[in-house]
């Protein structure tokens, strides 16, 4: 994160300030989101020993954005923070080695020891390693401080649809689900475009015994109009660079 966009955005008189004084007006608990590096995807498709390096960067780097919130919080006394986000989506590329496995779980677990809030994490499923592969991935890594919130993929698409519904009804109850609102319209290798869910595909969507998240604001109906569904059309003095 670039230093001159941190001074700027969580100085007192900032955008961080000005949300979390919103928020503590409409009286909101709130998830505080940490780092986010927008080459994720390009950093992580490599070598275990590499991608260890780059997660525990990505780690270090989200709690430097903790120590900035933190100085916020102590302004806004009242305000009821739930936990925080690790913008690190997890898939199945994360569980194909069971070593690798077996140190992101430890590395996650020693974060959430660290904090006194809870701390989330999401994940995808994207069908390159078995169902049962994946849940017992899910269940290593669950634990009483990291949370795990799970994309139900409806708008990604990244598997079959008989497939996705067959992971989805494995999966524990007690794992919050992200329901995606969303149908992407990108391919492989474009920036990112979706479009919202019709009102038809919102009711089509299956009841589920899960706690559940929506995933995001763009593609809600009071967001019509008011944010853009891609960042390529975000104006130029709005777009953030990490």
């Amino acid at each position: 994160m670039g230093a001159a966009w941190r001074c700027d955005f969580f100085r007192a008189s900032g955008h961080a300030s000005a949300l979390l004084a919103a928020v503590q007006h409409l009286r909101i608990p709130l998830w505080l989101g940490l780092y986010a590096d927008p080459d994720y995807f390009k950093k992580t498709n490599s070598a275990d020993n590499q991608k260890q390096r780059y997660f525990k960067q990505q780690l270090q780097l989200s709690l430097q954005v903790r120590r900035h919130w933190l100085n916020l919080l102590k302004l806004q006394p009242e305000f009821e923070l739930k936990g925080w986000y690790l913008p690190m989506e997890l898939n199945d590329t994360d569980f194909k080695s069971a070593t690798y496995l077996d140190w992101l779980s430890s590395e996650l677990k020693s974060l959430s020891e660290a904090i006194d809030k809870p701390v989330a994490i999401s994940m995808y499923f994207n069908g390159t390693v078995p169902v049962k592969h994946w849940l017992g991935a899910a269940r290593q890594l669950q634990s009483d401080g990291l949370h795990l919130w799970v994309q139900d993929g409806a708008g990604a698409a990244l598997v079959p649809e008989a497939k996705r519904q067959q992971w989805l009804q494995q999966l524990p109850c007690t794992v919050m689900l992200i329901r995606e609102q969303f149908i992407q319209s990108s391919t492989s290798g474009q920036v990112f475009q979706a479009r919202p869910f019709t009102e038809a595909e919102k009711q089509a969507q299956p009841e589920s015994c899960h706690p559940v998240i929506y995933f995001e604001l763009r593609y809600m109906p009071a967001a019509a109009g008011i944010l853009p569904l891609s960042d390529e059309v975000l104006p130029a003095k709005t777009k953030i660079k990490l």
